[in-house]
């Protein structure tokens, strides 16, 4: 709010209101649309956080907005806004993994959307218009190297080849506990060779007659 404020300041409202007034009426849709997008990317990123009651819907869009007024008034993109959110979501109960899965999580989900609606998109734009040549070469282009990427990624996804753990950053629980069994029944196995007494030499060749000059009683 403080940078929206300084930007409000720094411009003059006078400056803005003349902007809202050339749009006219189509400003509403305009703030509708903008709204709703970020209401449902707040939505795909509190569904990325696995632990339910840490971080409510509320957050999650608090949390989006704020990614947002950095990205926008730094023009760093998201080099600087996806790192920010998952620092929030730390500051919100999570580990700093478990923010970076959720961040990293929502962000791919939402290229994924956008490379599909631009194939569509661009498609479209071919075929209605009919530009020219050079135009619908990298237009078509361009699809193409979209639908390669959501070919890659339905791949990948299907195969189960992750990038990102998806589900936990942290090892699981069950291949730990069976890892620290084994170790205990190796140290008890040293243990027990240890602690068991050397063999006698009649134990290691039991067929072997004893020596005469060991015998005992000493023969008359």
């Amino acid at each position: 709010m403080a940078f929206f404020a300084l930007l409000l300041w720094y411009l003059g409202p006078s400056e803005i209101f003349d902007l809202l007034r050339r749009i006219g009426w189509s400003s509403i849709p305009i703030f509708l649309l903008y709204a709703a997008h970020h209401a449902t990317r707040a939505l795909a990123l509190y569904s990325c956080v696995l632990q339910r009651g840490v971080v409510g819907y509320g957050d999650a869009l608090a949390i989006r907005l704020s990614g947002e007024a950095i990205q926008s008034l730094t023009f760093t993109g998201p080099l600087l806004a996806e790192p920010t959110r998952a620092w929030l979501l730390e500051r919100r109960g999570l580990t700093l993994k478990e923010g970076f899965a959720a961040t990293i999580t929502e962000y791919l989900i939402c290229s994924f959307v956008t490379a599909g609606m631009s194939v569509a998109g661009l498609l479209y734009l071919v075929r209605r218009f009919e530009p020219v040549a050079v135009v619908s070469a990298v237009a078509v282009g361009v699809a193409c190297a979209l639908t390669l990427f959501l070919v890659a990624s339905a791949i990948a996804i299907t195969r189960r080849f992750y990038l990102i753990a998806f589900q936990s950053l942290e090892p699981s629980s069950h291949f730990s506990e069976k890892n620290h069994k084994l170790n205990l029944e190796r140290v008890f196995e040293r243990v027990e060779r240890l602690e068991a007494p050397a063999p006698r030499a009649a134990e290691l060749s039991p067929h072997r007659p004893p020596s005469r000059s060991h015998a005992w009683p000493p023969p008359p």
